[in-house]
Protein backbone atom coordinates (compact mmCIF):
# COMPACT_ATOMS: atom_id res chain seq x y z
CA UNK A 1 0.00 0.00 0.00
CA UNK A 2 1.47 3.41 -0.93
CA UNK A 3 2.39 5.56 2.11
CA UNK A 4 -0.09 8.27 1.09
CA UNK A 5 -2.97 5.75 0.98
CA UNK A 6 -1.93 4.18 4.31
CA UNK A 7 -1.87 7.60 6.00
CA UNK A 8 -5.23 8.55 4.46
CA UNK A 9 -6.90 5.37 5.67
CA UNK A 10 -5.45 5.77 9.19
CA UNK A 11 -6.65 9.37 9.37
CA UNK A 12 -10.05 8.23 8.09
CA UNK A 13 -10.41 5.53 10.72
CA UNK A 14 -9.44 7.99 13.44
CA UNK A 15 -12.05 10.47 12.18
CA UNK A 16 -14.77 7.87 11.98
CA UNK A 17 -13.92 6.51 15.41
CA UNK A 18 -14.90 9.87 16.91
CA UNK A 19 -18.51 8.94 16.18
CA UNK A 20 -18.39 5.71 18.18
CA UNK A 21 -19.96 5.43 21.66
CA UNK A 22 -17.73 4.24 24.48
CA UNK A 23 -20.08 1.34 25.19
CA UNK A 24 -21.94 -0.45 22.32
CA UNK A 25 -25.69 -0.28 22.90
CA UNK A 26 -27.73 -3.41 23.34
CA UNK A 27 -31.44 -3.84 22.87
CA UNK A 28 -33.53 -5.05 25.81
CA UNK A 29 -36.57 -6.81 24.36
CA UNK A 30 -38.75 -9.33 26.14
CA UNK A 31 -41.16 -10.83 23.65
CA UNK A 32 -41.79 -14.01 21.67
CA UNK A 33 -40.21 -13.93 18.17
CA UNK A 34 -42.72 -13.08 15.43
CA UNK A 35 -41.50 -14.20 11.98
CA UNK A 36 -44.03 -12.20 9.95
CA UNK A 37 -42.89 -8.66 9.16
CA UNK A 38 -44.16 -5.86 6.93
CA UNK A 39 -42.58 -5.44 3.51
CA UNK A 40 -39.58 -3.17 3.03
CA UNK A 41 -40.25 0.53 3.49
CA UNK A 42 -38.53 3.44 1.71
CA UNK A 43 -38.02 6.14 4.33
CA UNK A 44 -39.28 9.56 3.16
CA UNK A 45 -36.21 11.47 4.45
CA UNK A 46 -33.75 9.29 2.53
CA UNK A 47 -31.10 10.60 0.15
CA UNK A 48 -30.20 8.59 -2.94
CA UNK A 49 -26.85 6.81 -2.79
CA UNK A 50 -24.24 8.54 -4.97
CA UNK A 51 -22.57 6.40 -7.65
CA UNK A 52 -19.38 4.73 -6.44
CA UNK A 53 -16.47 5.85 -8.67
CA UNK A 54 -14.85 3.02 -10.70
CA UNK A 55 -12.35 1.03 -8.65
CA UNK A 56 -13.33 2.75 -5.39
CA UNK A 57 -14.34 1.00 -2.19
CA UNK A 58 -16.44 1.72 0.88
CA UNK A 59 -14.52 1.90 4.17
CA UNK A 60 -16.28 1.78 7.53
CA UNK A 61 -15.36 1.12 11.15
CA UNK A 62 -16.15 -1.61 13.66
CA UNK A 63 -18.94 -0.24 15.79
CA UNK A 64 -21.50 2.53 15.25
CA UNK A 65 -21.17 5.53 12.98
CA UNK A 66 -23.19 7.91 10.82
CA UNK A 67 -20.48 8.15 8.16
CA UNK A 68 -18.71 5.95 5.64
CA UNK A 69 -15.67 6.72 3.50
CA UNK A 70 -15.13 6.36 -0.22
CA UNK A 71 -11.50 5.49 -1.02
CA UNK A 72 -10.29 5.71 -4.64
CA UNK A 73 -7.40 3.70 -6.14
CA UNK A 74 -5.33 6.90 -6.05
CA UNK A 75 -5.74 7.15 -2.29
CA UNK A 76 -8.28 9.97 -2.25
CA UNK A 77 -10.66 9.76 0.69
CA UNK A 78 -14.14 11.28 0.88
CA UNK A 79 -16.28 11.08 4.01
CA UNK A 80 -19.94 10.50 3.20
CA UNK A 81 -22.84 10.95 5.60
CA UNK A 82 -25.26 8.03 5.68
CA UNK A 83 -28.88 9.11 5.04
CA UNK A 84 -30.10 8.16 8.49
CA UNK A 85 -32.85 9.92 10.46
CA UNK A 86 -31.56 12.17 13.27
CA UNK A 87 -29.96 10.24 16.11
CA UNK A 88 -29.75 6.92 14.27
CA UNK A 89 -26.43 5.17 13.60
CA UNK A 90 -25.30 2.21 11.53
CA UNK A 91 -23.05 -0.81 12.01
CA UNK A 92 -21.97 -3.91 10.03
CA UNK A 93 -21.65 -2.08 6.70
CA UNK A 94 -22.09 -4.65 3.90
CA UNK A 95 -21.77 -3.91 0.15
CA UNK A 96 -24.50 -5.48 -2.01
CA UNK A 97 -25.32 -5.37 -5.75
CA UNK A 98 -28.12 -2.91 -4.93
CA UNK A 99 -26.23 -0.57 -2.61
CA UNK A 100 -24.75 -0.41 0.88
CA UNK A 101 -26.54 -2.46 3.57
CA UNK A 102 -26.12 -2.05 7.32
CA UNK A 103 -27.73 -2.64 10.70
CA UNK A 104 -29.64 0.41 11.97
CA UNK A 105 -29.72 1.61 15.60
CA UNK A 106 -32.17 4.11 17.07
CA UNK A 107 -31.13 7.15 19.08
CA UNK A 108 -32.05 5.40 22.36
CA UNK A 109 -29.54 2.61 21.66
CA UNK A 110 -32.13 0.02 20.61
CA UNK A 111 -31.44 -1.93 17.44
CA UNK A 112 -33.94 -1.15 14.68
CA UNK A 113 -33.17 -3.57 11.85
CA UNK A 114 -31.44 -3.89 8.47
CA UNK A 115 -31.37 -1.00 6.02
CA UNK A 116 -30.12 -0.50 2.47
CA UNK A 117 -28.78 2.71 0.98
CA UNK A 118 -29.88 2.25 -2.63
CA UNK A 119 -30.26 4.47 -5.68
CA UNK A 120 -33.85 5.13 -4.56
CA UNK A 121 -32.74 6.26 -1.09
CA UNK A 122 -32.72 4.57 2.30
CA UNK A 123 -34.79 1.37 2.36
CA UNK A 124 -35.69 -0.30 5.66
CA UNK A 125 -35.47 -3.95 4.63
CA UNK A 126 -36.26 -5.83 7.86
CA UNK A 127 -36.96 -5.09 11.51
CA UNK A 128 -35.08 -6.91 14.25
CA UNK A 129 -37.24 -9.77 15.54
CA UNK A 130 -38.65 -9.22 19.05
CA UNK A 131 -36.32 -10.79 21.62
CA UNK A 132 -33.43 -10.98 19.14
CA UNK A 133 -30.58 -8.79 17.87
CA UNK A 134 -28.94 -8.79 14.44
CA UNK A 135 -25.22 -9.58 14.45
CA UNK A 136 -24.30 -10.34 10.82
CA UNK A 137 -25.29 -9.61 7.22
CA UNK A 138 -24.28 -11.29 3.95
CA UNK A 139 -25.21 -10.15 0.45
CA UNK A 140 -26.40 -12.49 -2.27
CA UNK A 141 -27.14 -11.55 -5.86
CA UNK A 142 -30.74 -10.59 -5.17
CA UNK A 143 -31.24 -10.80 -1.39
CA UNK A 144 -29.65 -10.06 1.97
CA UNK A 145 -29.07 -12.82 4.52
CA UNK A 146 -29.49 -11.77 8.15
CA UNK A 147 -28.30 -13.60 11.28
CA UNK A 148 -30.11 -12.80 14.53
CA UNK A 149 -29.42 -14.18 18.02
CA UNK A 150 -31.41 -14.13 21.22
CA UNK A 151 -30.77 -10.93 23.15
CA UNK A 152 -29.17 -10.97 26.61
CA UNK A 153 -28.07 -14.63 26.28
CA UNK A 154 -24.47 -15.96 26.20
CA UNK A 155 -23.59 -16.50 22.54
CA UNK A 156 -22.76 -20.21 22.90
CA UNK A 157 -26.21 -20.88 24.39
CA UNK A 158 -28.26 -18.40 22.38
CA UNK A 159 -31.09 -19.33 20.06
CA UNK A 160 -30.51 -17.94 16.58
CA UNK A 161 -32.38 -17.28 13.38
CA UNK A 162 -31.21 -16.90 9.76
CA UNK A 163 -33.51 -15.29 7.24
CA UNK A 164 -33.40 -13.47 3.91
CA UNK A 165 -35.03 -10.37 2.49
CA UNK A 166 -35.03 -9.30 -1.20
CA UNK A 167 -32.77 -6.35 -2.00
CA UNK A 168 -35.50 -4.99 -4.26
CA UNK A 169 -37.91 -4.94 -1.32
CA UNK A 170 -40.18 -7.59 0.13
CA UNK A 171 -40.75 -9.51 3.31
CA UNK A 172 -38.20 -11.01 5.68
CA UNK A 173 -38.37 -14.81 5.35
CA UNK A 174 -36.95 -16.98 8.17
CA UNK A 175 -34.97 -19.89 6.69
CA UNK A 176 -33.34 -21.79 9.58
CA UNK A 177 -32.87 -21.68 13.34
CA UNK A 178 -30.88 -23.52 16.00
CA UNK A 179 -33.32 -26.41 16.29
CA UNK A 180 -33.53 -27.06 12.55
CA UNK A 181 -29.77 -27.26 11.93
CA UNK A 182 -28.71 -29.56 14.75
CA UNK A 183 -28.41 -27.40 17.88
CA UNK A 184 -25.20 -25.62 16.87
CA UNK A 185 -24.14 -22.22 18.28
CA UNK A 186 -24.89 -19.14 16.15
CA UNK A 187 -23.01 -19.76 12.86
CA UNK A 188 -21.03 -17.38 10.68
CA UNK A 189 -22.65 -16.35 7.41
CA UNK A 190 -19.79 -17.75 5.32
CA UNK A 191 -20.66 -17.42 1.61
CA UNK A 192 -23.62 -17.44 -0.75
CA UNK A 193 -22.51 -18.89 -4.11
CA UNK A 194 -25.81 -20.74 -4.64
CA UNK A 195 -26.79 -22.35 -1.35
CA UNK A 196 -26.17 -20.19 1.72
CA UNK A 197 -23.07 -21.55 3.47
CA UNK A 198 -22.99 -21.41 7.28
CA UNK A 199 -19.79 -21.98 9.24
CA UNK A 200 -20.70 -23.74 12.49
CA UNK A 201 -18.07 -21.84 14.46
CA UNK A 202 -17.96 -22.02 18.25
CA UNK A 203 -16.93 -19.06 20.46
CA UNK A 204 -13.59 -20.81 21.17
CA UNK A 205 -12.70 -20.73 17.46
CA UNK A 206 -13.39 -24.37 16.66
CA UNK A 207 -15.86 -25.38 13.95
CA UNK A 208 -18.22 -28.27 13.43
CA UNK A 209 -18.04 -27.77 9.66
CA UNK A 210 -19.75 -25.91 6.83
CA UNK A 211 -23.50 -26.31 6.33
CA UNK A 212 -25.13 -25.66 2.93
CA UNK A 213 -28.62 -24.18 3.28
CA UNK A 214 -31.18 -23.98 0.49
CA UNK A 215 -32.76 -20.57 1.14
CA UNK A 216 -35.86 -21.52 -0.86
CA UNK A 217 -36.73 -24.62 1.18
CA UNK A 218 -34.65 -24.21 4.35
CA UNK A 219 -33.16 -27.69 3.83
Amino acid sequence: MPPSLRISVLLLLAALACNLPTTPPTATIEATPQPTQPAAVVLPTATAQPPLPPGSIWVGVEGLSRRVAIVTPEGNVTLQELPLPPGQQASTLTPTPAGLAFIMWDANGAQRGAGLWASTGLVELARTEPGFRMIDLLAGEEALAVLQVAADTPLAEADWLVGTVPLAGGRFAPVADRASVGDIPPPDLFAWPGPLLLNAAAPDGTSQGIFALDTASGA
